[in-house]
Formats: structure tokens, C-alpha cells, sequence
């Protein structure tokens, strides 16, 4: 089973949060519904890149230190170069953002 490693934004907090799953869809869903209690207040949560890991150990291992900060510069709006918008508000107070051809909003 694939495990990916995501990085989630939050424009309403300003914030990332990185995690790692094995059912992205599900997690994002999660967060956004406030099932977690870290990231409901950021709702809604934007997923800005997911990184594939071979097993679940190879992304426990790959989130530690993005978290840790050995990664850190994974985390800036720069290295979001290959990313073709970075999240913002819309005008309405609602956000949309295109990543990996999924619309999430």
C-alpha cells in the first residue's frame, strides 16, 4: 500500500501542516470537516504537494523531518515555483487552488 507525505495550506491561519497517509482524499476531507483538532480552526485546508512513499515507514520517516526542520525549506512559498498558483482568497472568503488536477476548495 502507497503512503504519501503531504503538505497542507491554510490561508485563514496562514499556515502549513504536514502529515502522512495512506488515502489523501480521505485525510484531506477529514481536516477540512474539522475531524482534527489542530487544523480546524485553519479550515479550509489546501493540499499544495504530496510527496509517494514506498510504505508507511518511508513516510514516517520523510514527515519527521520535514517537521524537524531538516526539510524546513520544503515549507516556503519559493520552492512552490513548479506549482502553477499558490493558494489565495478568491473574493468571496472562499479559497480554490489546483493541485495535481484536483479542485479543492
Amino acid at each position: 500500500m502507497e503512503y504519501v507525505v503531504y503538505i497542507l495550506f491554510s490561508v485563514a491561519a496562514d499556515r502549513y501542516y504536514v502529515g502522512q497517509t495512506n488515502n489523501i482524499e480521505k485525510r484531506l476531507a477529514t481536516h477540512n470537516s474539522g475531524g482534527k483538532k489542530y487544523t480546524s480552526k485553519g479550515r479550509p485546508w489546501i493540499l499544495v504537494r504530496t510527496y509517494p512513499c514506498s510504505d508507511r515507514s518511508e513516510a514516517l520517516r520523510l514527515e519527521g523531518k520535514i517537521k524537524k526542520g531538516v526539510s524546513n525549506d520544503i515549507l516556503t512559498k519559493s520552492n512552490f515555483r513548479d506549482v502553477a498558483q499558490f493558494p489565495q482568497r478568491n473574493g468571496t472568503g472562499s479559497v480554490a487552488y489546483h493541485a495535481r488536477g484536483v479542485m479543492v476548495a
